[in-house]
């Protein structure tokens, strides 16, 4: 294992196995930094990622015990996600609460992020803001 610090972020990031076969580990910040420009897009992997203005990426603010996913969840809903980025698209420096997400998340968001998205998917700040416009049964 090597033992990283991510300088963006502050975070403690750990590499398994070799650098080009290894897994990267880390844990994901209850806030972006201070500095960090406005939301400019999500992108979807293996969790959410936030694209800056200024063209950085952060892993999507999580608080503990609670995880950032999107597609079609089998019953479930990513409704995680859809708060995160909603106090996002508010404030970029915000640190993320999940407290009442079931009934705080915006429904067009959760909508938009339980449909079916490939890998790398980059969604813009602009049908963030529409997603989360809307209603439920116009999303």
């Amino acid at each position: 294992m090597t033992f990283y610090t991510d300088a963006a972020t502050g975070i403690a990031v750990v590499r398994k196995g070799p650098s080009r076969e290894g897994a990267w580990v880390f844990l994901a910040p209850l806030r972006l930094p201070e500095r960090a420009a406005r939301l400019r897009s999500v992108i979807l992997e293996d969790t959410v990622w936030i694209q800056t203005a200024d063209g950085r990426i952060y892993p999507g603010p999580c608080t503990p015990g609670d995880h950032l996913w999107w597609g079609p969840g089998g019953g479930d809903q990513p409704t995680e996600a859809a708060l995160v980025i909603s106090q996002l698209l508010d404030d970029s420096g915000a640190e993320v609460s999940l407290a009442d997400r079931w009934s705080q998340a915006p429904r067009g968001l959760v909508k938009l992020l339980n449909q079916s998205h490939g890998y790398d998917t980059e969604l813009p700040r602009a049908a963030l803001e529409y997603a989360r416009a809307q209603q439920d049964n116009d999303a």
